[in-house]
């Protein structure tokens, strides 16, 4: 009965860290993503760049959050005009159409992702001296009407101060 105990947290600790490993992995790849875009959109719409840009991406997410968390995410009902744009500018961009699979793969990465747009502009709003100026611009792109408020604790300490003068 002792040895099953010592030998359980060892097996834990081990899982835990095999999944610390393949979010590293993820954010890795996701960053060389990145790079494989801004790559071959500066190479004049590289059709390589773009190919090996959309693998990289593909596993970093798979990495990332897991496959079975990336399969329900791309497969919800209201993410499958996304999810079909995406898919069919990577079908483009294999077939050598790199523009128009490019404007494609945007179109759909912006219909899978809107919903983080908002929290995306509530974070640029809290920037201290351009935050205020992109923040109009921002919402009327993003349709988000509602402000999401993010206070700093400086600014608390200040009305507070004005409060009690």
């Amino acid at each position: 009965m002792s040895h099953l105990s010592q030998i359980a947290p060892a097996n834990l600790l081990r899982s835990r860290a095999c999944g610390h490993a393949t979010t590293e992995f993820g954010a890795a790849f996701l960053a060389a993503s990145l790079l494989f875009f801004a790559l071959g959109l500066t190479l004049f719409f590289d059709r390589a760049c773009l190919s090996m840009a959309n693998l990289l991406l593909l596993c970093g997410i798979t990495l990332l959050m897991t496959p079975r968390r990336t399969l329900s995410f791309f497969v919800r009902k209201e993410k499958y005009q996304g999810t079909a744009f995406f898919f069919l500018g990577i079908t483009a961009i294999l077939m050598r159409w790199t523009i128009t699979g490019f404007v494609l793969e945007l179109y759909g990465i912006f219909r899978l992702f809107a919903d983080f747009f908002g929290v995306i502009v509530g974070f640029i709003a809290t920037v201290p001296v351009i935050g205020p100026y992109l923040e109009g611009p921002l919402r009327r792109v993003t349709g988000e009407s509602h402000p999401i408020l993010v206070r700093s604790e400086r600014l608390a300490e200040e009305e507070l101060t004005v409060e009690l003068v």
